[in-house]
């Protein structure tokens, strides 16, 4: 009698000391039936239960398996539940040494309220001469619903970063090259991989990056660079660098070739230290066009202007366009006073002049 009240005694403190845990614990004997389990766990599972003897695990947890059985839960495993993953910690924790660190993991649990996911831990306990397992749990269902969504989030941003027709790098804060896109990939004419850890010039082959054996950075032109001088501002004050225009000179396919690129810049928080991503467009055929129209403007209004026939030209909605010497002598309104109105048809002197909506008029004095 007095063994059976020491056994008591000492079984109602080691109920007392798991009631009082102040985290999700469940204790396991070796046939996997939970003995004991503090208020915190039984609030885990749906529906709660009140354990007062020993219940077979798949029972308290309500898992699923058990349910695929004509007969119910009449003791005999399904064939599932011999490779039962909580069969086979509870035993590798039976057979654990003292002092040495519990087992730990991660848990999916198929219960008839949701699926859970659950992290534990798992250490062999001794409590009357009878070895058990004393499980600490934490419902993690919520975080990886989290972690899943991000991670789904992250592969969609990933895909969207790969193909979008703008060139874009991650710089670390010695502007080398922690990540690329396609894109730039695309441009520099060499694979993503081995533009990594590169400084940004050779990783994009800027011709400078060949003026000093230390590469790019150190060359005479390197300290005037406006991409390096663009993504140190935003290191130095954190603040956004919008289309920056800058003209430079790159190898691709073994010639050089002067390209402009419209840069943009802006930092980063990534694993604790700052980065900057750059954002490259190639608009050197754009600025070419530009030019070409430019110069072929200008030659159009030399031309305009020095002739002395009347050149109007005039916009399909009626705007007049163009009104060059000629056309004020002939009909005596300076073009200031016309370009961008639309004029009535006997508008000037000569009534015998309609001005039409064409691209070009040219009359005889």
């Amino acid at each position: 009698m007095p063994e059976n009240r020491n056994t008591a005694e000492i079984m109602a403190q080691f109920r007392e000391f798991i009631d009082a845990s102040p985290v999700e614990t469940i204790v396991l004997d070796a046939q996997c039936r939970v003995v004991h389990t503090n208020s915190l766990a039984r609030q885990m599972f749906d529906p709660p239960l009140a354990v007062e003897a020993p219940i077979p695990w798949r029972t308290f947890a309500g898992c699923t398996t058990v349910y695929r059985k004509p007969a119910g839960d009449d003791g005999a495993a399904a064939d599932i539940c011999q490779r039962c993953t909580i069969d086979e910690i509870v035993h590798a924790a039976l057979g654990l040494e003292k002092d040495v660190d519990p087992i730990s993991g991660e848990l999916f649990l198929d219960h008839p309220s949701g699926n859970h996911w659950i992290k534990f831990k798992a250490k062999r306990g001794e409590v009357a001469g009878k070895a058990l397992a004393v499980f600490s749990l934490c419902d993690i269902t919520d975080q990886k619903a989290i972690a899943d969504n991000l991670q789904t989030a992250l592969m969609e941003l990933s895909v969207i970063q790969e193909h979008v027709p703008i060139a874009m790098l991650i710089l670390d804060s010695q502007q080398r090259v922690c990540k690329v896109n396609g894109a730039a990939a695309k441009f520099a004419g060499r694979s993503p991989s081995k533009m990594i850890d590169l400084a940004s010039g050779e990783a994009l082959c800027c011709l400078h990056h060949l003026d000093d054996p230390q590469g790019c950075g150190f060359g005479p032109v390197c300290a005037s660079c406006r991409i390096r001088q663009t993504v140190a501002e935003v290191f130095a004050n954190g603040i956004d660098q919008q289309n920056v225009e800058i003209w430079k000179p790159f190898i691709h396919a073994d010639a050089i070739k002067e390209r402009c690129l419209l840069v943009s810049a802006t930092r980063l928080r990534l694993h604790h230290d700052d980065h900057v991503l750059v954002c490259v467009q190639d608009i050197t055929e754009r600025k070419i066009a530009e030019t070409a129209l430019k110069e072929s403007k200008a030659r159009y209004l030399s031309v305009v202007e020095t002739i002395r026939e009347g050149v109007i030209l005039q916009a399909a909605s009626g705007e007049i366009l163009t009104w060059n010497k000629g056309a004020e002598e002939i009909f005596g309104i300076a073009a200031n006073d016309i370009v961008g109105k639309k004029p009535a048809p006997s508008n000037g002197p000569r009534s015998m002049w309609t001005v039409l909506p064409m691209r070009a008029r040219t009359t005889p004095r």
